[in-house]
C-alpha cells in the first residue's frame, strides 16, 4: 500500500516495513542489561551529503522517536518516576536539534534551487 512506502524501514537502507499502528510510536521499556541512551545528533555537514529520500526517511525515524519520547516523558510525569526522564530529555533535545538541522539543509537546497532557476532564466540562449 501507499502508506507502507512512507514509513521507511529499520535503517536508512532497509526496505519499507508494514504499518504497526500506535505501537510504533511507543518506546520499549529498557532492560537493565540494555546500554543507556547514547548517540549524538546529526551534524548539518552530514545531512548535506544525504539524498532527499534519505533525509525523508531520517525525518520519519526522528519524528517517531520524538513522539515516543514525548509519550514516555508524559507517562513518567504522571507516575512521578523521574529516574530516566533526564536521559530522555537529553535524547529529545538531540532529536529536535537533528530535525531542525534537516529543515535547515532542505531550506539551503530550496534557496540554491531558486537561485539556479533565476540564473538560468537570466541567461540568454
Amino acid at each position: 500500500p501507499a502508506s507502507t512506502a512512507l514509513l521507511g524501514g529499520g535503517g536508512l537502507g532497509a526496505p519499507p516495513r508494514r504499518h504497526m499502528g500506535l505501537g510504533e510510536f511507543l518506546l520499549k521499556t529498557p532492560k537493565p542489561s540494555d546500554p543507556p541512551f547514547g548517540g549524538r545528533g546529526w551534524m548539518a555537514s552530514e545531512l548535506r551529503r544525504k539524498s532527499f529520500e534519505d533525509l525523508h526517511r531520517l525525518w520519519v525515524v526522528l519524528y517517531k522517536e520524538r513522539n515516543a519520547l514525548l509519550t514516555r516523558l508524559a507517562r513518567t510525569t504522571r507516575v512521578s518516576a523521574r529516574v530516566q526522564s533526564n536521559e530522555e530529555r537529553a535524547k529529545l533535545a538531540k532529536v529536535r536539534k537533528s530535525m531542525s538541522r534537516i529543515k535547515g539543509v532542505l531550506g539551503e537546497r530550496r534557496a540554491a534551487y531558486k537561485e539556479a532557476r533565476r540564473a538560468a532564466a537570466e541567461t540568454p540562449e
